[in-house]
């Protein structure tokens, strides 16, 4: 019952890049609007998810090759934390370096 609940839960490790984005800061540009800033960040959001994508799939690979040795020894929350939080600080970097690449920095 457990391994069946672990091999449902890896379908989620790839969207986890995906929704690691919506912790952003916000971001500001003097003369951009609103729907500029959000137009912008979600070109940045979509480059990121691409160039990370690559990297989810591994991560999926691992998991599904490792689990099961994972779960006997009780670090597959570990493993999976782990893996979730690289993913997170990944894209935040990625979002990060193109908004300021496209002349954006933090917003006060």
């Amino acid at each position: 019952m457990q391994a069946k609940r672990l091999w449902s839960a890896i379908p989620l490790l790839a969207i986890l890049p995906t929704l690691a984005g919506c912790g952003t800061p916000h971001w500001s540009k003097a003369g951009a609007s609103k729907d500029t800033v959000a137009a912008d960040l979600a070109d940045c959001n979509a480059q990121a998810d691409a160039l990370i994508k690559r990297e989810a799939n591994i991560e999926s690979d691992i998991m599904a090759t490792r689990a099961p040795d994972w779960q006997r020894t009780g670090t597959i929350g570990i493993n999976q934390a782990g893996m979730s939080a690289t993913d997170k600080k990944r894209t935040n970097n990625y979002v990060e370096d193109c908004m300021r690449a496209k002349g954006y920095g933090p917003a006060s």
